[in-house]
């Protein structure tokens, strides 16, 4: 409640546009205990309080891919990398 509370004070200081918010486990829902003025705000848009059931979820929210996904693409570019390396540095003696 006060880490949502604080950080939507810290927005309405710089300026509700509409896009700011809250990222939280869904579970804990139940227990939030908002100010008139944070639920105003969330109904009227200006604020947004987002769940999720597990960290897959929220990184699909904030990046718009699959957690699978991402995983493939980080190993694609770790292998690049892997090779750019192999190629162009010495080799090292132990």
């Amino acid at each position: 409640n006060e880490k949502i509370e604080g950080y939507f004070r810290v927005c309405k200081e710089i300026g509700l546009d509409g896009k700011q918010g809250v990222l939280m486990p869904e579970r804990n829902m139940r227990h939030l205990m908002l100010s008139d003025e944070v639920i105003q705000a969330v109904e009227t848009g200006q604020f947004h309080i987002t769940t999720m059931n597990n960290v897959a979820d929220g990184i699909h929210y904030l990046t718009g891919y699959q957690l699978e996904s991402l995983n493939v693409m980080a190993e694609v570019v770790l292998k690049d990398f892997k090779t750019i390396l192999e190629t162009n540095l010495p080799k090292r003696s132990v």
